[in-house]
């Protein structure tokens, strides 16, 4: 069976697509210990495991990319408790009402992430 752009996986097996007789170039992940289905993967992956590129981890996530994820976290543990859309409005109220006093009191304003630990505290 033909493949192309095979490349070693970080659990020891193989990422390639294969020419399939009826869907042609479809990806594919062949092991030592798979032998079902058209392709014998010990005899496969025994063929390609020198051609293939090796593995090469992810680099890690950025600054961004982190702050992204604890976002969307904040997000889904807001959405498990069910806040609804006028809870919303009441807490972006909350928030601007908290910058507003402590600016007349002088204070520093207070981030989001300060707000939304805050209100987590809270609960």
């Amino acid at each position: 069976m033909e493949y192309r752009n095979a490349k070693h996986t970080a659990d020891g097996q193989i990422d390639c697509e294969v020419d399939h007789p009826d869907y042609g170039w479809i990806p594919y992940t062949v092991g030592r210990d798979d032998i079902k289905g058209l392709i014998n993967g010990a005899e496969m992956f025994d063929a390609i495991a020198a051609t293939a590129s090796p593995y090469s981890p992810p680099p890690p996530p950025t600054e961004a990319e982190i702050a992204a994820a604890k976002e969307a976290a904040d997000t889904a543990t807001m959405t498990r408790l069910e806040v609804g859309a006028v809870e919303r409005v009441l807490l972006k109220i909350s928030f601007l009402q908290e910058n507003r006093i402590r600016d007349l009191e002088g204070n520093a304003a207070i981030t989001l992430a300060q707000f939304k630990t805050w209100v987590k505290a809270q609960l």
